[in-house]
């Protein structure tokens, strides 16, 4: 089986969720729970959950909650490389959610990513060059993801702008992304401009972009697959299912992936992203624990 590897950041994941309406510069009531997370590593998580053969390039420390986060995915039968630097800490990411499961604030701390500099990863370039699929995280440093696209051309190469700050740093480089992943806003900060869904896909074509999803909440999904235009409806899930709303869109792109990994026509791949999607909003992590290659081919 063609194999798949992730470059990028790890985690902790702390949530609070309201009660009530969050009332500002006020201790509000909730419950906190804790998880593992990160954008690459959720990623990681799901597609190991779907069977398919991962290795993951990230930053992990050596405290007891960052050592259960790698043996969780080793029992998921993920391969872990991690920099051998002293002092190496997990990332840490704090979400405020209201009532209804939706995030109105969070604060991410992704400084120990710049352990997975350029040099880093020409060291370990025998194993990138072993992958057939590379997922980068556009939390990386400029420099890395400018490597990375310039230096792997012959790999399938997947990314998410996962925000508007993060998407400024593909603009002008989308034609060397093979799948590119973005919402309304994230598209607009890439080329530079707003408008709708169709007209910001003419924009990616006319910068010889391959493949484009953008999302847009509810809304329908638009798409870009070599050449052509076209859409997805969304379903939407009932509010009450709603559990929490972090880590959706990396079930969207891990799903994705999926498709991508099986050969699909990107609108099928989508659509396992939605269902990805779908059954993440009702897990209490950013990860579905209960998910299977059975339940999302269901």
């Amino acid at each position: 089986m063609k194999k798949i590897l992730i470059i990028g950041g790890s985690n902790i994941d702390y949530f609070g969720k309201s009660f009530e309406k969050i009332r500002p510069f006020d201790s509000n009531i909730g419950e906190i729970t804790v998880s593992f997370g990160g954008v690459a590593r959720n990623i990681c998580e799901n597609l190991a959950r779907l069977q398919l053969p991962v290795t993951f390039v990230t930053t992990i420390g050596t405290d007891a909650i960052s050592q259960a986060l790698v043996n969780e995915l080793k029992e998921l039968g993920v391969s872990i490389i991690v920099p051998e630097e002293k002092g190496l800490s997990t990332g840490g990411y704090l979400a405020i959610h209201n009532p209804e499961g939706d995030m109105e604030l969070a604060l991410c701390d992704q400084q120990s990513i710049k352990a997975l500099s350029k040099s880093y990863l020409q060291s370990i370039s025998q194993i990138i060059k072993s992958c057939d699929y590379l997922v980068i995280d556009t939390n990386l440093e400029i420099e890395v993801i400018d490597y990375l696209l310039t230096c792997y051309q012959d790999k399938i190469i997947i990314m998410d702008a996962i925000s508007t700050r993060k998407a400024e740093k593909l603009a002008h480089k989308v034609e060397k992304i093979d799948y590119l992943k973005c919402n309304v806003l994230e598209a607009e900060a890439i080329v530079g401009k707003q408008s709708s869904k169709e007209k910001l896909l003419k924009e990616f074509q006319k910068q010889n972009a391959k493949n484009i999803i953008i999302t847009d909440k509810e809304k329908e999904i638009a798409y870009l697959e070599k050449g052509t235009i076209g859409t997805v409806l969304v379903t939407s899930v009932d509010s009450k299912e709603i559990v929490n709303a972090t880590g959706v869109g990396d079930a969207m792109l891990s799903g994705i992936i999926y498709g991508i990994v099986k050969e699909k026509p990107l609108q099928q791949a989508i659509e396992y992203g939605k269902k990805l999607a779908s059954l993440t909003l009702k897990s209490k992590e950013a990860n579905n624990k209960t998910l299977t290659k059975a339940l999302l081919e269901e």
